[in-house]
């Protein structure tokens, strides 16, 4: 009787082309057995979650700007700055378009960040090799890519963190507490209690069935 198998992309266009990209990479560059490799990422839609409620919240703050722009003008006004060096005092839209600079200075400033840190966590994985008994972590923004290695052997303990709305939607953080006490934190991934799950079978068992894909 033949053997089962083993689907190795499930999910959308998007999970597929990512699981494959990530295990050419690891393949290619660290020479990673393909068929034991099990990939974890952050559900996409979760990362669009974030970056539209980014989004919701600086608009809203930008829209506070003729506030502060009325705020600048009565502080101005109160220092009497005008009468003190003998100039012309200046109109409600300058202080307006002082604040409105302010605001998208900052939003973009702290946007930019962010949004880096957002697309980090979209193509980042946490790849779990049974055969191999390691783990690896790509942290890859598309500029930058940094892979972490850990041997199985050398991790204590897998610590799952999840709050209320992580327990709902199965995701959470993992922890990596490694035997010389340095932990490695890794952020919403999918799926993390199967992960934690498959990290004890591979710890005690030695190996074992291949892990489900994200």
């Amino acid at each position: 009787m033949k053997k089962a198998k083993h689907r190795r992309f499930t999910g959308g266009p998007f999970l597929r082309l990512r699981n494959r990209f990530t295990e050419r990479y690891l393949t290619r560059t660290l020479a990673v057995t393909p068929d034991s490799l099990g990939c974890h990422f952050q559900p996409p839609l979760l990362v669009l979650a974030r970056v539209a409620l980014f989004a919701v919240v600086a608009f809203n703050i930008y829209s506070l700007y003729p506030v502060v722009g009325n705020w600048l003008q009565k502080g101005f006004e109160f220092f009497q700055l005008h009468e003190i060096y003998n100039f012309e005092f200046p109109n409600r839209s300058f202080f307006h378009s002082i604040a409105e600079y302010l605001f998208l200075l900052v939003i973009g400033y702290y946007g930019f960040f962010f949004l880096i840190r957002q697309i980090q966590a979209l193509f980042s994985t946490l790849a779990v090799s049974r055969a191999e008994r390691k783990i690896y972590y790509l942290k890859n923004s598309l500029i930058v890519k940094h892979v972490y290695l850990f041997q199985i052997s050398e991790i204590d303990h897998i610590v799952l963190k999840q709050n209320i709305i992580g327990r709902l939607f199965g995701v959470g953080t993992i922890v990596l507490a490694k035997r010389n006490g340095e932990n490695v934190a890794i952020a919403a991934l999918k799926d993390a209690p199967g992960i934690v799950r498959e990290f004890s079978q591979i710890k005690n068992n030695g190996g074992g069935q291949h892990g489900s894909r994200a």
